[in-house]
């Protein structure tokens, strides 16, 4: 999992990691995306600037989370999952280029761990 931010090699690491098997989620702009999407739809253009602020007025920090942010993130996962895959159909049908912003594969990530014994 990795931020996009200002990642100078994205997509030659997303490619480093299909050529070796390694599945990637990468949350475009930012992991605070991923945390919006538990409040709010966000289909248009983020600044990873934007998107931090926003985050931070939702949970009250930034990206250490407290227990109470972790809580209260856990309490609508279902609907920023939904969000995630509604944008990933959304650039899917407009034909933007995976990851485009915005865009948060972290739900791939909760359900993989949720998945395992």
């Amino acid at each position: 999992m990795f931020d996009v931010d200002e990642h100078p090699h994205l997509a030659d690491a997303i490619e480093l990691a299909s050529a070796n098997d390694i599945r990637v989620a990468v949350s475009n702009p930012c992991i605070e995306l991923w945390f919006l999407l538990h409040f709010a739809d966000q289909t248009a253009y983020l600044s990873r600037h934007d998107a931090q602020a926003r985050a931070k007025a939702h949970l009250g920090t930034g990206k250490d989370l407290d227990r109470a942010g972790l809580e209260l993130l856990a309490s609508r996962y279902s609907q920023a999952r939904s969000r995630a895959q509604q944008l990933d159909t959304k650039h899917e049908g407009d034909g933007t280029l995976a990851p485009a912003n915005p865009s948060s594969g972290v739900w791939c990530i909760v359900d993989a761990i949720a998945r395992q014994p």
